[in-house]
C-alpha cells in the first residue's frame, strides 16, 4: 500500500495554484481600481469651472460680487483687460492675492470677531453721522482734503481704520455697491465707471471696454497714455512685477498664518505688522523697477538719437 498522498494533486501543484489564484485577484483588483477612478472621475469628478456673464458693464459688476460670495475672488483678475499675454499672467498672479486676501478677512473674523464687530459699528456710526467716507472715496484725494507735510494723527488714525476695514471684509464694497455704482457711456465700446454719479479713483478714473462682447476693467494706470509709461513693457519689467505681486501675496499669507496661529492679537496689530512686513520688500521692488524704467528712457533716447538710414543704396 502506498503511503503517499492520495487524490490528484501533488505539494508541487498547490503553491503552482495559489500563486495563479492570487495573481488572477491581483490582477481583478486592479480592474475593479482602474475602472472605478475612471468612471468616478466622470461621475463624481471637479465640477466644471462656474462661468460668470460679462457681457454688459452690469453683468460685470453681478459676477464681481458672485465671486466674492462664492468664495471666488481669486477669479477676480479674469474680470480685468489685459492687452498681451504677459499681462494676463501677471493678472493671473494676481487673482492668487486677491483670493489669499479673502482668506485673511476670514481668518481675521475667526480670530477677532470683537475687533471686527467693534470697526464695523465703527464705520456704521461715521455713515450715520455724515462723517464716515466710502472705501472707494478714501482713496480720493479730493474727498480727503489735499494737505502737504507728514499725515497728521488724525490721517493716521484713518489709514489704520481703513486698513482695518479692508482686511476683515476686503471686498465688503462690492456687496454694497448695489445702487451706488453706474456707468456712462463714452463710446461704443468704453464706459466710464461712477460711484454716486461721480468719477471712480479721480484724476485717473475707472474705466471698462468691450472686446468681443465680453466687458473688462481697465485698472487706471493702464487707461492713460502717460500713466501707461510705468506699465512693464519688457521682460525684464514683467518680472520684476511679477516678483512684487509675489511679495505682496507672501505678505499676505504670513499674516494669515500669524493670525490663524495667534501671533497678531488685535486687528491695531494686524496693520501696523502689515506695514512692517510689506515696507522692506516693496520698496526693494519698486527700486529695481525704477531702474528698470531709466534703462528703458536711455534705449529710447539713444533709439531717437542714433542717426536715421538715408536710404541710398
Amino acid at each position: 500500500m502506498s503511503s503517499g498522498p492520495t487524490g490528484s494533486q501533488t505539494p508541487e501543484t498547490k503553491p503552482k495554484s495559489g500563486i495563479k489564484g492570487f495573481a488572477l485577484f491581483l490582477g481583478a483588483l486592479v480592474v475593479l481600481v482602474v475602472g472605478g477612478i475612471g468612471l468616478g472621475s466622470l461621475l463624481f469628478g471637479p465640477p466644471p469651472k462656474k462661468q460668470y456673464d460679462r457681457s454688459t458693464p452690469e453683468e460685470v459688476l453681478a459676477a464681481a460680487k458672485d465671486m466674492v460670495l462664492n468664495s471666488d475672488a481669486e477669479r477676480l483678475s479674469e474680470l480685468f483687460y489685459a492687452e498681451n499675454d504677459q499681462m494676463r499672467e501677471l493678472y493671473a498672479r494676481l487673482g492668487l492675492v486677491l483670493g489669499h486676501v479673502q482668506d485673511l478677512g476670514v481668518a481675521i473674523n475667526a480670530r477677532f470677531p470683537d475687533d471686527v464687530a467693534k470697526a464695523r459699528a465703527t464705520a456704521e456710526a461715521a455713515a450715520k453721522s455724515g462723517k464716515g467716507l466710502s472705501l472707494l472715496q478714501q482713496f480720493n484725494p479730493a474727498q480727503r482734503g489735499a494737505r502737504n507735510g507728514p499725515p497728521s494723527a488724525a490721517d493716521s488714525e484713518r489709514w489704520n481704520q481703513l486698513l482695518q476695514t479692508i482686511a476683515s471684509d476686503p471686498y465688503a464694497w462690492l456687496t454694497d455697491a448695489q445702487g451706488r455704482l453706474s456707468f456712462t457711456y463714452i463710446d461704443d465700446e468704453r464706459v466710464a465707471v461712477l460711484w454716486d454719479g461721480k468719477p471712480v479713483l479721480p484724476p485717473l478714473g475707472l474705466i471698462m471696454r468691450q472686446e468681443q462682447g465680453q466687458w473688462a476693467v481697465v485698472l487706471p494706470l493702464a487707461g492713460l497714455p502717460m500713466a501707461s509709461r510705468f506699465m512693464p513693457q519688457t521682460p525684464d519689467e514683467y518680472s520684476i512685477w511679477g516678483s512684487l505681486i509675489q511679495m505682496a501675496d507672501n505678505v499676505i499669507v504670513d499674516l494669515e498664518k500669524d493670525v490663524r496661529e495667534g501671533r497678531l492679537t488685535s486687528l491695531d496689530n494686524l496693520a501696523r505688522t502689515a506695514g512692517e512686513k510689506a515696507a522692506p520688500p516693496m520698496l526693494m521692488g519698486m527700486i529695481a523697477y525704477n531702474k528698470a524704467l531709466e534703462e528703458r528712457r536711455r534705449r529710447e533716447r539713444e533709439a531717437k538719437a542714433a542717426p536715421k538710414p538715408t536710404g541710398d543704396g
